[in-house]
């Protein structure tokens, strides 16, 4: 069990934000996130301002502020069960920290398709292999310009601001 805290807020765990310690069961919460954020676009403790605090205060009253869109409901019931299993508060009621185990999230029925011998034998096909035009195609990045963050560097690094001290790093 550890205590220490890093993380993206809208994916730590209620455990951690209490600073109570935590174990596997915080990367089951991450999980129970990360299906939601794939199946809705938005984190499911997501404000609009993104304030940290409110963040952290939706996660601690998941029981109250999580809400599925209601074409995740309709389309996908398993997923909204699975989720709701992984985004349990209790610790002792999560999906994967009961008896079973983490058998108990790779046999929920949202999980049926997957033949997860094969997957770990890495024998599944890709659905979809982008054709690249060279080991360095970035055709399906976005493109962030080098110059502008390069500019925004050394206006920042200019003799006598505060961050002058760290630009040999």
């Amino acid at each position: 069990m550890t205590r220490t805290l890093c993380g993206t807020p809208d994916f730590l765990a209620p455990e951690c934000l209490l600073s109570k310690g935590h174990n596997e069961g915080a990367d089951y919460w991450a999980l129970g996130v990360l299906v939601f954020e794939m199946l809705s676009g938005d984190s499911p403790f997501a404000v609009d301002d993104g304030d940290q605090v409110k963040i952290f205060k939706r996660i601690l009253n998941s029981d109250k502020t999580l809400v599925f869109p209601a074409e995740v409901q309709e389309e996908s019931p398993r997923a909204v069960e699975l989720v709701r299993g992984l985004l349990q508060k209790r610790l002792s009621d999560r999906l994967g920290c009961r008896r079973a185990g983490v058998a108990e999230i790779l046999e929920h029925a949202w999980f049926d398709p997957i033949d997860w011998d094969r997957l770990l034998k890495k024998k599944i096909e890709a659905p979809w292999v982008p054709k690249l035009e060279s080991e360095d195609d970035t055709q399906f990045f976005d493109d962030y310009s080098d110059e502008e963050d390069e500019d925004e560097e050394e206006e920042r690094l200019q003799p006598g601001t505060d961050l002058d001290w760290c630009k040999d790093f």
